[in-house]
């Protein structure tokens, strides 16, 4: 998460107005048609709001007591939960900071679209919301993390920079950044921008936001660039609440490499699993692939919702209608979701409870130690049994001083959220 929260970002991108001005202007977008156009839009892009300095410190902040604080703390401790509720803490951290960026997210049920790269998630979102709002023929070098959310009146499309600005945007915008200016001028945008959010009337759910995530890469690359988009779908689908997955069914059945990556979608309340391009191949053979698919995964005890058949092109689900009963299932969880303060008070309540229970038990210790040395007569286990009592007491005030310094960890982390 680091990469999120640099300072002040000066991004040399080696790029001039007579370096843009020397390709002609092919395309109708404005921003390649003309090379002044294409030159402010980048520089609207890398401009910086010092405003925005104390939101991204809260969120900085928030890490440090976590990663820091918190972890050195419990280093200390011999705490059985202690993997289980950081994996939480984990959690927190991520949609912390998603929210952070966005505040709708904390009042929405965030629908991420995963799946490898060329699976088709683009597409899929465009025949859900029957507008080609999406660019479909983006590079891996190009893609960048979408949210969509319901807005009724006038479309708004924004990018979120690493600068932490909101920069307005049209569609020919869009378009030049997720793929013409890479296409042209060789130049990507995904270092630059966080992500896009594009509020539409054309989003049928109200209480739902889609992300579609920029897709990993195939199974025998080596690349490192692949490798970050791989961590980057991860990051950006582990604060989503449900999932759909896409997979080219010309790619045959699920692959383990996509079954490893839903694995680590442990905090996802559902995953619908959506073979897409089925209008290339026969009925035969799709629902061969289902079939072999939901017997893998059901075997796997992964939490699927279903795995269906489904062509974006045709905007056609084959023979079922799971993404509609998917998203009104989603559409309703909303009401369900708890507030980041409620999730930290849950996470607070196994701590303190560990504190109480430690404490019960040495208490116990030390009134049977106590007996025990009441009725001793061997001065031998006497004396042993009065060390022992002792290093039960040194337990008792270290338990008495790391539930205090957790206690002062957990004020800090309220008061970090409450700024959020």
């Amino acid at each position: 998460m680091n990469d999120y929260f640099d300072d002040e970002l000066d991004l040399d991108l080696d790029l001039d107005l007579d370096m843009l001005k020397e390709y002609e202007p092919e395309s109708m977008n404005p921003y390649l048609a003309s090379a002044e156009e294409g030159f402010n839009l980048v520089r609207k892009l890398l401009a910086f709001n010092q405003e925005k300095r104390k939101q991204l410190n809260n969120v900085l902040d928030l890490h440090r007591v976590i990663d820091g604080d918190l972890l050195n703390l419990m280093g200390n401790i011999d705490f059985d939960e202690e993997i289980n509720v950081f994996n939480k803490l984990s959690i927190l951290k991520e949609r912390m900071y998603e929210q952070s960026k966005m505040r709708l997210l904390s009042q929405k049920c965030v629908v991420g679209i995963g799946g490898k790269f060329s699976a088709g998630k683009s597409r899929f979102i465009n025949s859900i919301l029957d507008d080609d709002i999406l660019p479909e023929d983006t590079t891996p070098t190009t893609s960048i993390a979408t949210y969509i959310a319901k807005e009724i009146g006038v479309e708004q499309l924004l990018a979120n920079t690493v600068n932490d600005m909101d920069v307005k945007l049209d569609r020919d915008a869009i378009q030049a950044i997720t793929h013409l200016f890479n296409e042209k001028y060789k130049l990507g945008f995904s270092h630059i921008i966080r992500h896009l959010l594009i509020k539409t009337g054309k989003l049928p759910y109200d209480n739902v936001v889609l992300l579609d995530t920029p897709g990993y890469s195939k199974d025998d690359s080596k690349l490192i660039k692949e490798t970050q988009d791989e961590v980057t779908a991860k990051i950006n689908l582990k604060t989503a609440d449900y999932v759909i997955w896409l997979v080219d069914i010309e790619n045959g059945v699920i692959n383990q490499t996509d079954i490893e990556f839903l694995y680590e979608l442990d905090q996802c309340y559902r995953i619908l699993v959506v073979f897409n391009k089925c209008d290339k191949v026969s009925p035969q053979r799709y629902t061969e692939v289902i079939n072999y698919s939901k017997d893998v995964l059901n075997n796997m005890g992964l939490n699927i919702f279903d795995v269906i058949a489904y062509s974006a092109t045709e905007k056609r689900e084959y023979g079922t209608n799971s993404i509609e009963a998917f998203f009104n299932e989603a559409n309703l969880y909303r009401k369900q979701k708890e507030d980041m303060s409620v999730q930290l008070k849950e996470i607070n309540e196994i701590y303190e409870n560990y504190f109480n229970t430690e404490f019960k038990r040495l208490k116990e210790n030390n009134h049977t130690l106590n007996n025990i040395i009441f009725k001793c007569e061997n001065p031998s286990q006497l004396n042993a049994m009065v060390e022992i009592k002792k290093q039960n007491n040194a337990s008792l005030a270290k338990n008495s001083i790391y539930r205090s310094r957790y206690r002062q960890v957990h004020r800090k982390l309220n008061e970090i959220i409450k700024n959020i």
